[in-house]
C-alpha cells in the first residue's frame, strides 16, 4: 500500500511539473505573439513614414521622418532578438518537458518490473507463466466471442 501511495505521490509531482512546463511555455507563446504584433505595427508605421518621405519637400521633416525610421528598425531589431530569447527559452521548456516525460515513463517502468518480481516470486516462475497464459487466452477469447456477436455484424 505504501508503494502504491508512493507512486501515486510520484505521479502526482509528475503532472504538476507537466503543467508548470506547459502553463510557462503558453506564457512564452503569448509573449512571442505580442512581439509579432509590435513588429507588424511598426513595420505599418515604417511604411507610411516611406510613403510620406516620398512626397515631403520640407529638409527638416524629412530629417525627422529618417529618425523616426532610425528609431523604429533599432525597435524591430530588439524585439527580434527578444523573440530569438524567447525562442531559446521555449526549446529549453520543451527539452525539460521531454526529459520529464521520459522520466515518468522510466519510473512506472521500473516500478511495472518490481511488481512482475513479487508476483512471480510469490506465486513461483512456472504458476505465473500459466497464469498469463491463461489471462492471455482469456482476453482473445472474450474479443473473439465480441466481434462475433450481433453487435458487431453488418
Amino acid at each position: 500500500m505504501a508503494a502504491i501511495n508512493k507512486t501515486d505521490e510520484i505521479n502526482k509531482d509528475f503532472i504538476t511539473q507537466k503543467r508548470e512546463l506547459d502553463s510557462r511555455i503558453a506564457n512564452i507563446i503569448s509573449q512571442q505573439q505580442r512581439l509579432e504584433n509590435y513588429l507588424i505595427n511598426l513595420e505599418v508605421a515604417n511604411n507610411s513614414i516611406e510613403e510620406k518621405l516620398q512626397t515631403e519637400k520640407d529638409p527638416t521633416k524629412i530629417g525627422k521622418y529618417y529618425v523616426i525610421l532610425r528609431k523604429n528598425l533599432d525597435l524591430m531589431l530588439k524585439i527580434h532578438e527578444s523573440y530569438k530569447d524567447y525562442e531559446a527559452v521555449k526549446s529549453q521548456y520543451y527539452k525539460l518537458l521531454t526529459e520529464l516525460t521520459y522520466r515518468k515513463h522510466r519510473f512506472f517502468e521500473i516500478e511495472l518490473k518490481k511488481i512482475d518480481a513479487q508476483v512471480v516470486s510469490a506465486m513461483g516462475p512456472m504458476e505465473f507463466m500459466s497464469f498469463i497464459n491463461k489471462q492471455d487466452s482469456g482476453i482473445g477469447t472474450e474479443v473473439e466471442e465480441k466481434l462475433n456477436s450481433d453487435q458487431f455484424k453488418l
